[in-house]
C-alpha cells in the first residue's frame, strides 16, 4: 500500500499527531479525564471532551508543522465556535449526567516536528471562548 502524499496527507498526519499529543498532555501532565475523542454527529466534531475536576472542557485542538501559531488561532473563527458551542449544547443533551456540571471551551495549539512527528510546544488556551 502507498503512502499519502501531498497536502492533504501531510495535514491529516500532522492533525493526528496533534490530537494524540493534546490528549497525553491533558491526561498525564494535567491529570484530566478524557471522556471522548472525536466525538462525531451530524452537526460536526468535537476533538476532546474531558472532566477537569468539576467542570467539563471541550477542547478544540489546532495542529501546525510551523512555528507560526498566529494563523492557527486565527482559524477558530466566530463561525467555528459557534459550531463548537452547538456541538457541545448536542453533546451534553446526550450525556444528562455532565450537564449538571460546568462546562468551558479550551484551545490546544499544538506544534509538531513535520519530520518525527512529535511534539515542538503546545500553547493552551484555557477558557479561549
Amino acid at each position: 500500500m502507498e503512502k499519502k502524499t501531498g497536502a492533504k496527507g501531510y495535514k491529516k498526519r500532522i492533525g493526528k499527531a496533534g490530537e494524540k499529543v493534546a490528549r497525553l498532555f491533558l491526561e498525564q501532565e494535567c491529570g484530566w479525564k478524557i471522556i471522548e475523542q472525536n466525538f462525531s454527529c451530524s452537526l460536526g466534531e468535537i476533538d476532546l471532551v474531558a472532566q477537569d475536576g468539576s467542570t467539563v472542557v471541550f477542547v478544540e485542538v489546532r495542529s501546525t508543522g510551523t512555528a507560526n501559531f498566529d494563523l492557527v488561532e486565527e482559524s477558530i473563527n466566530w463561525q467555528k465556535q459557534k459550531k463548537i458551542k452547538q456541538l457541545a449544547l448536542f453533546y451534553l443533551k446526550k450525556q444528562k449526567n455532565l450537564a449538571v456540571l460546568s462546562s468551558r471551551f479550551d484551545v490546544l495549539l499544538v506544534q509538531i516536528n513535520p519530520e518525527t512527528m512529535e511534539k515542538q510546544r503546545i500553547h493552551w488556551i484555557k477558557d479561549a471562548f
